[in-house]
């Protein structure tokens, strides 16, 4: 009898242990994702680690802005017009794709594959399945 409430409880025990210790796959929200790059110009491609997209981002809005700053300050009015138009574009262009960038990082987080494989160890011939997560 004793033994028959001992068992369930261990095993409950074991599956909290096990699920405390089970691994979170990453999670990036879209919506998250676009007001930080609304905010900040590349910050959403920061967000979701895609730091290249996000270098770009940035720096061709702040070349932009670095052309039409001077251009007006020269009086080239139509250059500067050009330049803070070109930094918009670039900067819409960065918040508008946060959102797809974020649910593309979720894509790939949760990709998983099975893979047949061979192996020999201890002069035995093991064959079988693996999964792989990232």
């Amino acid at each position: 009898m004793l033994s028959a409430c001992v068992v369930p409880t261990s095993l409950a025990r074991a599956q909290r242990t096990s699920t405390a210790n089970a691994k979170r796959i990453p999670h990036k929200d879209p919506t998250v994702a676009t007001v930080v790059g609304f905010l900040v110009p590349g910050g959403g491609q920061f967000y979701t680690e895609r730091y290249g997209k996000a270098a770009g981002v940035l720096g061709g809005t702040v070349a932009a802005i670095g052309v039409g700053v001077p251009a007006s300050h020269n009086g080239q009015h139509s250059i500067a017009t050009i330049a803070y138009v070109s930094a918009g574009l670039v900067w819409a262009y960065g918040w508008l794709t946060a959102g797809r960038d974020a649910r593309l990082f979720n894509d790939q987080m949760l990709h998983t594959t099975i893979a047949p494989f061979l192996d020999r160890r201890n002069g035995r011939q093991l064959a079988g399945f693996s999964l792989s997560t990232p």
